[in-house]
């Protein structure tokens, strides 16, 4: 990711990159073309994106306070939950955005556009903020490709690519977009800023591993092991991750909606503030902590979810009762499906 970052302050583009918890906070970014990139959680705090190009951005859960979006394209960008205090988005286009659960206290939106398609929080009245209603997506422009970066092949990456396995190395910023690295044994190894989409790792040892932020959308994971593993922010949207085992691991802030989960075992895993939002859900989450987690919507086929940490935890929209929740923790701000009895359930109400 800081290589992504210092082609962005250099050039001013960095299409389709990984920024996910960025510090980006202050900056001038006027004009830089960010289109398709993952901004989830990041600090835009006070930053000027004036006329900046933000197709199609995934900012959840970002921090937009005071920022300057006057201007800028943020046709179908992704702003759930994102914090918009104060922020400035005048005759900014949003056709086709997401503010759903998003912060719009003292946002000024006079003569931004907006569609059907736009989503905002309950009750926003768009009209009432000054903004104009045009129900016609803008044609999209081809992406400015990023420079292709032809990573340094270091000794720890040969030795992957020759033997199949780098214990205990440092693989930092490497891009495995669709390879195929399955049985690879690659414990402990630093991953941090690289990225896997669309690759096969069926079968391989992340154990203990650093992929902080990693991309695997699209990839094959089947019966993969992340135990222990360092994987806060990951984005596994569309990844296939059936059997695999994520006992102990940092799942904090991960993506993983419409990813394969089935058989997944997630025992004792952090996944604070995850999205699993519509996803089909018969798992292992024993003593999982999932609060303020988002499983709105999803599936519950089985699941056992006993012990669980389930504080602040979405789970409306979802039919509880195949799953097992004996001894899992909640509070008053945990969503339940209407007419759900926690107690009944063998919950534990924790103030």
């Amino acid at each position: 990711m800081a290589q992504n970052i210092q082609t962005l302050l250099a050039t001013g583009t960095c299409v389709n990159c990984n920024l996910i918890g960025a510090d980006l906070a202050g900056l001038t970014l006027d004009r830089a073309n960010l289109s398709g990139s993952d901004l989830r959680n990041a600090d835009l705090r006070q930053s000027n994106f004036q006329a900046a190009s933000l197709r199609l951005v995934n900012l959840q859960n970002a921090d937009l306070r005071q920022a300057n979006f006057t201007t800028a394209n943020l046709t179908q960008a992704d702003l759930r939950s994102a914090d918009l205090t104060n922020a400035n988005f005048q005759n900014a286009s949003l056709e086709g955005a997401n503010l759903r659960d998003a912060t719009l206290i003292g946002v000024i939106l006079g003569g931004a556009t907006y569609s059907l398609a736009t989503t905002f929080p309950i009750g926003f009245n768009p009209q009432a903020a000054g903004m104009i209603f045009t129900d016609i997506l803008p044609p999209t422009p081809p992406p400015t490709p990023t420079p292709a970066v032809t990573p340094t092949v270091t000794a720890d990456l040969q030795q992957l690519l020759n033997t199949n396995q780098c214990q205990n190395c440092t693989l930092t910023n490497i891009d495995f977009d669709g390879e195929n690295l399955s049985g690879t044994n690659v414990s402990g190894t630093n991953f941090l800023g690289s990225s896997f989409a669309g690759a096969e790792l069926n079968g391989s040892n992340f154990n203990n591993t650093n992929v902080e932020g990693a991309n695997f959308t699209n990839a094959s994971l089947g019966g993969t092991n992340f135990t222990s593993a360092n994987l806060l922010n990951a984005n596994f949207t569309n990844a296939v991750i059936g059997g695999t085992n994520f006992t102990s691991a940092n799942l904090a802030g991960v993506n993983l909606t419409t990813a394969e989960i089935s058989g997944a075992l997630f025992t004792n895993a952090n996944l604070t503030g995850a999205n699993l939002s519509g996803n089909q859900v018969n798992a292992v989450f024993v003593g999982t902590n999932l609060t303020n987690a988002n499983l709105n919507g999803a599936t519950f086929n089985g699941g056992d979810f006993s012990n669980a940490i389930l504080l602040g935890t979405d789970l409306r929209g979802t039919n509880l009762t195949q799953v097992g929740l004996q001894g899992a923790q909640y509070n008053a701000a945990t969503q339940f499906p209407p007419m759900f009895n926690p107690v009944a359930a063998g919950m534990v109400l924790v103030s």
